[in-house]
């Protein structure tokens, strides 16, 4: 196992990230986890990022040691960085923001639309409509009948059924009310 240490690179702008990974190839695709870099990867094309390996360890304990020095306060607060969060731990783990990351992590959230504040125009929605009756579902029902279902929303709605527990059943997560996926 590996423990690294790596940097993530914009190659249009020359944002970085600076992060932590525990891999069996140093090597891999892996580019990084913060929302900020993922975000940038899907606006930019993972094509215009590339990794490097800064430091491997052969121990978790020395792994977070040295990005808890590199990525530190300062080193967040940085114009030229993706990082939002001090390094060392990994993710929020209860970490408070300063009044600075706040700000930081606002200015980095502008601009994207989320979908629930954005209304679906009848297009999309007609589109939607239209992608969803296209896959077909298949069921067993409570009664043991094979159904064979083209628009699962419509037919929850039509039978009283809850849609995203149908939908689970649907992949074989889990069944429901006696519907099992097949």
């Amino acid at each position: 196992m590996y423990y690294t240490i790596y940097k993530t690179t914009n190659t249009l702008n020359g944002m970085f990230y600076i992060g932590k990974h525990k891999t069996k190839n140093p090597n891999d695709r892996y580019l990084g986890s913060g929302d900020r870099l993922i975000y940038a990867v899907r606006k930019h094309g993972r094509k215009n990022f590339k990794k490097e390996i800064l430091y491997i360890f052969d121990n978790e304990s020395d792994m977070n040691a040295k990005e808890a020095e590199i990525v530190n306060a300062a080193f967040c607060l940085r114009e030229d960085t993706y990082n939002i969060t001090t390094g060392g731990l990994g993710g929020w783990l209860g970490l408070t923001l300063s009044e600075e990351h706040r700000k930081k992590l606002s200015i980095s959230h502008m601009g994207i639309k989320h979908c629930h504040t954005t209304p679906h125009t009848e297009e999309s929605k007609e589109k939607m409509s239209k992608s969803a009756s296209t896959k077909l579902w298949r069921f067993k029902s409570p009664q043991g009948e094979i159904v064979e279902i083209y628009h699962l929303t419509k037919y929850c709605k039509d039978n009283n059924l809850y849609y995203p527990a149908m939908k689970r059943a649907g992949y074989k997560i889990r069944h429901y009310r006696g519907w099992i996926g097949l």
